[in-house]
């Protein structure tokens, strides 16, 4: 059965170690690069959940195949310790959502 990973960086792993996730640890720049391509050639991992700031950190060539990548999928989530400041947080969600599933979601209310 495919897995799901976080790569997070130091600070906010424990989080994620603690509700009994895989996580791999991670500080923006070449580190993180060697990481996600590594989990996006391994066979076991479905979803990999990625720090936001770590994302934006890539070279765009990596970027652009995560986000084309199905399996597994690659989502950016906000930083735990940034999500205060997402604005427009109900569209934010709406973003990752039809990126990942790669189709436009209607919320009802």
């Amino acid at each position: 059965m495919p897995r799901l990973v976080f790569l997070s960086p130091p600070d906010e792993s424990l989080g994620f170690r603690l509700a009994g996730y895989p996580c791999v640890v991670a500080e923006a720049g070449p580190g993180a690069q060697q990481a996600v391509e590594s989990l996006m050639r391994d066979p076991a991992v479905g979803l990999i959940a990625i720090d936001e700031g770590i994302f934006q950190s890539l070279p765009e060539r990596l970027q652009k195949k995560a986000e084309g990548s199905n399996r597994p999928a690659v989502v950016p989530i906000p930083s735990l310790f940034g999500w205060e400041r997402v604005s427009g947080r109900e569209d934010y969600i709406i973003r990752m959502i039809r990126r990942a599933v790669g189709y436009q979601l209607r919320i009802r209310r």
